[in-house]
């Protein structure tokens, strides 16, 4: 079956959740990758995953010619949009009834959540902006649009609750993400890391994120055989990471974005992961791929109760409350000063992966669910 995986923006970190399920897909099915970016090209650490074909997105009315277009130059037995944005799902619901061919929904963030976080003078400011695509007044609409696609998947229980459809977890290759796989030393050496220990925190650093929190942990801790490394972009709050570095420059290394290749490395590295996420509209119903990722390299997770952690990690994480300093410090000491716990920790965390979260496990998923949509749809006429 030819699959066509629409990305809403290319040039972000939209790409961490497209990339592994388009991977996945791939196994038993001829996949493309197109849709729209905003910045100059594809986000680096995915961009030599896949051929793009993309284009540079324009305002409104000129992104309605845009979509057409789009629509227009793909072809496939089924299309998989990521995302409920005008990006991605415009062009999905165009090709879908242009070539009478399923359409596919994915679903990873609460897009209207993230204008809910901002204070409501900034609110009605963005639903002045009809002419972005995926401004917040298009945003709204497209939450009901999202029940025209044939079948949807979901990242969370939060979403399915809110939009129907099937839970997916884009968890990594466990084949490659395997501790067996990567020496420490040579981590250390290739990122220029001094011998330490490492809470890792891999992604976009911003407030909701709660990185500040780990910070503050580890400096009340007061160990000088620790550090905080976190591994991502700071293009979405340059002055936040700014601050970050220099109120805590003596126990924080931050890295920069790094090739998604890179990753096993980079957890390999670090002693502890950490996903602090803060409770708010846009973390409600996040579940960080990188959870899965540190599981399947056999690290432990100490991670807020935000959104599915606390069953993701249930018997192979360590969960806390949302803002306790307290138990977030007694848990990363625990860990840190017990390197049998750790191993115990994440040889549970890697297990479950294995099981429930790697792609052997998508794929039994996607297949069964793509079998019974293409079904249905032919049923219905609509296909030949």
């Amino acid at each position: 079956m030819r699959i066509v995986c629409l990305t809403s923006d290319a040039s972000t970190n939209s790409l961490v959740r497209l990339v592994p399920v388009a991977k996945v897909l791939a196994r038993n099915h001829e996949v493309t990758v197109a849709g729209f970016m905003s910045g100059p090209g594809v986000f680096g650490q995915y961009a030599d995953d896949f051929d793009f074909h993309t284009l540079r997105t324009r305002n409104l009315p000129a992104f309605v010619r845009q979509v057409g277009s789009l629509a227009r130059s793909v072809d496939a037995d089924l299309i998989y949009a990521f995302k409920p944005l005008s990006t991605s799902l415009w062009t999905g619901l165009a090709a879908s009834r242009r070539l009478a061919v399923p359409l596919a929904l994915d679903i990873e963030d609460w897009e209207v959540g993230w204008y809910l976080d901002q204070p409501r003078l900034d609110q009605v400011k963005h639903l002045a902006h009809i002419e972005r695509p995926n401004g917040l007044l298009w945003s709204i609409i497209n939450e009901r649009l999202a029940a025209f696609a044939q079948h949807r998947f979901v990242v969370s229980r939060f979403f399915q609750q809110r939009f129907g459809g099937t839970l997916l977890s884009h968890g990594p290759d466990t084949t490659v993400f395997d501790p067996e796989r990567w020496d420490r030393q040579e981590a250390l050496e290739e990122f220029g890391l001094e011998d330490l220990q490492y809470v890792l925190f891999a992604g976009t650093p911003m407030r909701s994120k709660g990185v500040e929190d780990v910070l503050a942990a580890l400096e009340r801790l007061g160990r000088r055989d620790t550090k905080m490394l976190i591994v991502g972009s700071t293009r979405h709050d340059p002055r936040f990471c700014a601050e970050l570095e220099a109120r805590h420059e003596e126990i924080l290394v931050m890295l920069g974005p790094q090739p998604h290749h890179l990753m096993p490395a980079l957890l390999s590295a670090a002693t502890v992961v950490a996903l602090p996420q803060r409770v708010t509209h846009e973390t409600v119903g996040q579940v960080p791929g990188k959870v899965y990722e540190a599981m399947a390299m056999a690290r432990p997770v100490v991670a807020t109760a935000v959104s599915d952690l606390p069953e993701i990690l249930d018997g192979c994480g360590v969960v806390i409350p949302p803002g306790d300093s307290a138990v977030l410090e007694t848990s990363l000491a625990q860990l840190l000063d017990d390197a049998e716990l750790c191993h115990q920790v994440g040889r549970r965390a890697r297990l479950r992966c294995q099981e429930r979260y790697g792609w052997d496990a998508m794929e039994a998923i996607l297949e069964s669910a793509f079998g019974a949509t293409v079904a249905s749809v032919s049923g219905a006429g609509l296909v030949e």
